[in-house]
């Protein structure tokens, strides 16, 4: 840890104030303030589907060109315990991303009509570990860092957003309450969901908007690993609703198990990818001035958590990862980068 806050102190001596997090939470008033509503149609231990599209106005802080590399949500606040008790997993766990074909209030109770190019991000087994939904007093609760990362990114393309989600149930025998907006004139956009896996049709076609958090980063990092892609997930509020000065979160997830790796720093993007043995891309400008070593958990994650004290005026670095991979020709594999932005 001390090696780590060296290489930071580099760059970030006496910082205050918060990082640029590289996600953006829908509903935006529910940064830092909760809904009252709940849906737990994403942890269930029974088979669901669900549908949610999110209204451009929320997505205004979304780059067009963003890679978004995961989601995140929160208990909702009427939980007081975290959640689950034991790792809860599912065999099947399906999460698409798309735009948006119609406007949500036209949208049809059949999910493919309200879908226009879907691409499927994510599919197969999924494990939420053990208190990873966790409880804050006062509410908000928080974000916590468990993602639902993907496998393959998605490129924002502007206008509204629509993910959909289906799973098969998980082996608990409970499930968790998110938080939601269940207000009709609060909600930016529109939630549907079905009792079935794979389900074609929402029984229920207009449900408690979940309050969202998309994480995103840039492109293209060109390769694949064994899980498909290697994402860097950068974010901070994670005990809502005010984070310790300059707090962040580095995830590095969807890895080979035991893999190791680097995060590196630079000042800069680089001014375009560079090519790299085995089709990746090297995204920043190779003038590093940090590198933070990792080896990737059973899980194929690691997570760093940081906290800095002040300085007086605006700094920014540039992120990218890459870990050891036995399945590429190169032998690894490279993420996404993130802006990492701080000041007064």
């Amino acid at each position: 840890m001390k090696q780590v806050l060296a290489i930071f102190c580099a760059f970030a001596v006496l910082m205050v104030g918060l990082a640029d997090a590289q996600s953006v939470v829908a509903p935006n008033a529910n940064w830092t303030t909760s809904s009252s509503g709940g849906l737990n149609s994403l942890t269930r231990q029974f088979t669901r589907t669900l549908q949610q599209g999110i209204h451009a106005t929320e997505l205004t802080q979304l780059p067009v060109g963003a890679e978004i590399v995961g989601l995140s949500f929160r208990q909702y606040t009427g939980a007081s315990s975290a959640w689950p008790a034991a790792n809860a997993t599912w065999k099947n766990y399906e999460i698409t991303l798309a735009e948006n074909a119609l406007p949500t209030a036209s949208w049809t109770s059949t999910f493919a009509t309200n879908m226009k190019n879907p691409v499927l991000v994510r599919k197969g087994p999924m494990t939420i570990p053990m208190g990873a939904f966790g409880v804050n007093t006062p509410n908000p609760n928080p974000f916590d860092t468990f993602y639902f990362d993907f496998q393959k990114s998605y490129v924002y393309k502007g206008g509204d957003l629509v993910f959909f989600i289906t799973h098969d149930g998980n082996d608990q025998s409970s499930a968790c309450y998110l938080e939601g907006e269940a207000t009709t004139a609060l909600k930016p956009g529109r939630t549907m969901y079905a009792s079935t896996y794979q389900a074609t049709t929402a029984t229920t076609t207009n449900t408690t908007f979940m309050v969202t958090r998309i994480h995103y980063g840039y492109g293209p990092a060109g390769c694949m690993g064994k899980n498909g892609s290697l994402n860097l997930i950068l974010s901070n509020s994670l005990v809502a609703p005010t984070p310790a000065p300059g707090s962040i979160n580095l995830a590095v997830t969807n890895g080979e198990a035991s893999a190791v790796g680097m995060i590196l720093v630079s000042p800069v993007k680089g001014a375009a990818p560079i090519p790299l043995p085995g089709g990746c891309n090297l995204l920043i400008f190779p003038s590093f001035i940090g590198f933070i070593p990792f080896t990737l958990n059973a899980n194929g994650r690691y997570d760093l958590n940081l906290t800095f004290p002040a300085i007086p005026a605006l700094v920014g670095v540039e992120l990218q990862a890459y870990a050891s991979d036995s399945s590429t020709t190169a032998g690894y594999v490279v993420t996404n980068g993130v802006s990492f932005q701080a000041g007064p």
